[in-house]
């Protein structure tokens, strides 16, 4: 049986997180993140390629682990590898499943920043 390479899970890793952020950015997932580390977040992001994925995925777990954010990473670690029988290829991905640049993920990610201030500047 094969699998599904890293490039896959890698790729699938960075939508999934890029579709949390756009649908929960201020959900409890996402309580723990403050403008400091979606900042770093942002800045370690901006050094790949729009289509570096396995990067992005790595650099995206490391800063899950060192802000110790469990319940997004095990969000993530969810996207698993597909089993595929000997001879069968991949589907083509659905328009829906297609690859998440990393322009459109660190847009995300610096909207994610800009609403987690948001609160913190209204209370002043």
């Amino acid at each position: 049986m094969a699998f599904a390479n890293i490039d896959e899970i890698s790729k699938k890793r960075v939508r999934k997180f890029w579709e949390m952020l756009r649908q929960q950015p201020l959900s409890s997932i996402f309580a723990a993140c403050t403008p400091e580390t979606w900042a770093e977040l942002d800045q370690n992001l901006a050094q790949f390629g729009d289509e570096d994925y396995k990067k992005m995925a790595g650099v995206i777990l490391a800063w899950l682990d060192k802000h110790h954010y469990e319940p997004i990473k095990e969000a993530l670690q969810t996207v698993k590898k597909d089993p595929l029988g000997d001879n069968e290829t991949p589907p083509p991905p659905s328009e829906s499943e297609q690859p998440i640049t990393n322009t459109a993920l660190r847009s995300a990610i610096k909207a994610a920043q800009s609403q987690s201030q948001q609160p913190s500047q209204s209370s002043t």
